[in-house]
């Protein structure tokens, strides 16, 4: 499979959402007869302002052509702002923010290049519009990738709840996966599988490309069927075609954490979490790299400049094509180091060297080994070079000359 985007990104646009309230969900009798009288009465009055006619009437108001189809950052979507906030102050609502009805929100506008745009499988090429649409949400210029695999993978569910996993098994890491429209209820007609005919979360797009992406995708083809997806061809061509507009966000990042990263995941160091660079990824912020905190500052190190830092002794200046030591005491001990390969180049190196056993190498150190020894069944050099570690030390220093101290705090 063969993809391009050339994609054109307009400027940002700044647009408001508005929500009006005109319905509310039904209750169990059971639950409605357990409800104080005043609430009882407070909602029947809510419940009888709310009726056909009003309902049918705001509808027909906002599908009439004088809102231009309501779309954001367009002219009748600021007469759709202004009719909703004329409405909530109609029926006494308050401003929810500040003293505004409404939130800005950043979006962005990408627009496919149709004359420099193709998608290719297994040498067909689709056309943009009568047999294919695509697009992505990555905010880039262009967007392309050759020779991808692709997978089937059914409906691309993973529902525990109904014992359905589409990918077990599956490596689509890097590939394309190809994926049915709509849920495995729909299929079979079982009322018993998932909602049967009505259609579940798992059956919508927003859904098939969340979990692609959360397997390690690169692309997802969803094959588009009338009557599984209830709607034609030409639905999704005048929906997914032209401008799209959505909500700006980064495009993908680097975030250090403290711990060991193996295979895309960490495991870290203070905290029971346990985070894949995947599932980050699937909360729509683009491809997200995982790294231990130490390597990050060893990359950062040589960008500093000679106002940033400070000279703690030793030689003033070094060769900067040298390996450089990264050192950090915090919570632990932090330990990296910034090498050069045969060829020159930088190559950062985690570690967790804070972890070694501390050697004494004196009588004082021998001392202050052994005092920590009863508390810890193997002494690492992060039990006295970090912030808790100042307490240790301290107390075995304290041990050592016979002085009483009550400090709890490395702050003191």
């Amino acid at each position: 499979m063969t993809f391009r985007i050339p994609a054109v990104r307009s400027s940002a646009a700044l647009a408001a959402l508005a929500c009006l309230l005109l319905g509310a969900c039904g209750r169990s009798d059971k639950a409605a007869d357990a409800a104080p009288p005043q609430a009882a009465a407070s909602e029947d009055v809510a419940l009888a302002a709310i009726n056909e006619d009003n309902l049918r009437a705001r509808i027909a108001t906002l599908a009439s052509d004088d809102f231009e189809g309501r779309a954001p950052a367009t002219p009748g979507g600021a007469k759709t702002r202004a009719w909703l906030i004329e409405e909530m102050q109609r029926i006494g609502l308050e401003p929810g923010n500040g003293e505004s009805y409404e939130q800005k929100t950043p979006l962005v506008e990408l627009t496919v290049r149709k004359d420099a745009s193709m998608l290719s499988v297994n040498g067909a090429t689709l056309e943009l519009g009568p047999q294919a649409v695509y697009w992505t949400k990555r905010v880039v210029e262009d967007v392309s990738f050759t020779d991808s695999d692709l997978v089937f993978v059914g409906y691309g569910v993973v529902a525990p709840e109904y014992g359905w996993n589409d990918y077990e098994g599956v490596d689509v890491a890097g590939k394309t996966v190809v994926i049915l429209v709509n849920d495995p209820g729909f299929a079979t007609q079982d009322p018993d599988l998932f909602n049967g005919r009505s259609m579940t979360y798992y059956g919508r797009w927003t859904y098939k490309y969340e979990e692609a992406a959360r397997q390690g995708a690169a692309a997802a083809l969803i094959v588009h069927q009338t009557e599984p997806a209830a709607y034609g061809w030409g639905v999704v061509e005048g929906s997914w075609t032209g401008a799209q507009l959505d909500l700006e966000r980064p495009d993908g990042g680097a975030i250090a954490v403290a711990g060991p990263v193996t295979d895309g995941f960490i495991d870290l160091t203070n905290s029971p979490w346990r985070v894949s660079e995947a599932e980050l990824a699937s909360l729509g912020v683009g491809p997200i790299r995982l790294s231990n905190d130490f390597e990050a500052l060893a990359w950062a190190a040589p960008l500093l400049e000679g106002d940033d830092l400070s000279h703690l002794g030793g030689p003033q200046t070094g060769d900067q094509h040298q390996t450089l030591a990264v050192l950090g005491p915090g919570t632990g001990f932090g330990v990296s180091a910034l090498a050069r390969d045969r060829w020159g180049s930088a190559v950062a190196l985690a570690s967790e060297g804070g972890h070694v056993d501390f050697p004494p190498s004196d009588t004082i150190e021998d001392e202050v080994l052994r005092i920590l020894r009863r508390r810890y069944t193997r002494v690492s050099i992060e039990r006295l070079v970090c912030g808790p570690g100042l307490v240790n030390l301290h107390r075995a220093l304290a041990e050592i000359d016979g002085r009483p101290t009550s400090i709890d705090d490395p702050a003191e």
